[in-house]
């Protein structure tokens, strides 16, 4: 039986996809009332999933906000500073991370996102 990391590395040659993991960190400058972000770029490889639309429930007409759920290493994912957040740039579109789940046993961390439109 093939072990979890070998599995994991066929997925990555079979699927894989070059991500770029953008570590946002937020500073607000209350002198002049502005806001800006500091970004730092890492390229991961990882495993796209389908970008899924779905409405959103209590507003007029037909909104829609669209998710996308990425696989990747454990061990490449980041862990950020206290007050940044992780972005996920795929295919030229940015996403914000909206959950992280980590699974230790099979060294992969499952990303849930929302396209930033």
């Amino acid at each position: 039986m093939p072990s979890h990391s070998a599995e994991l590395e066929l997925a990555l040659a079979d699927w894989g996809v070059t991500l770029t993991h953008l570590a946002v960190t937020p500073a607000f400058n209350p002198t002049t009332q502005t806001l800006t972000e500091s970004t730092v770029a890492t390229e991961l490889q990882g495993i796209a999933g389908p970008l899924e639309a779905e409405r959103l429930p209590k507003l007029p007409g037909q909104q829609q906000q669209h998710r996308r759920t990425f696989l990747i290493r454990t061990t490449d994912w980041p862990v950020l500073a206290d007050g940044a957040c992780h972005r996920v740039l795929f295919d030229e579109v940015t996403y914000d991370v909206t959950e992280i789940t980590t699974s230790e046993t099979a060294g992969w961390v499952r990303i849930t996102s929302i396209r930033r439109d």
